[in-house]
């Protein structure tokens, strides 16, 4: 998977990546976690009220 991000972006990664003195590939991982457990708990409420 290649992943392109405007320059502005890499550049925010990149700082916040030194802050917390991690990879940037870290934190894009992180993110895509927590994206993906967030809207799939809101997907499965929504089916389970729809029911």
């Amino acid at each position: 998977m290649t992943l392109r991000l405007q320059d502005d972006e890499v550049q925010a990664l990149s700082a916040q990546a030194a802050r917390e003195k991690r990879s940037r590939q870290e934190i894009v991982r992180q993110a895509v976690r927590e994206y993906i457990e967030r809207n799939g708990r809101q997907q499965l409420l929504d089916e389970i009220l729809d029911g």
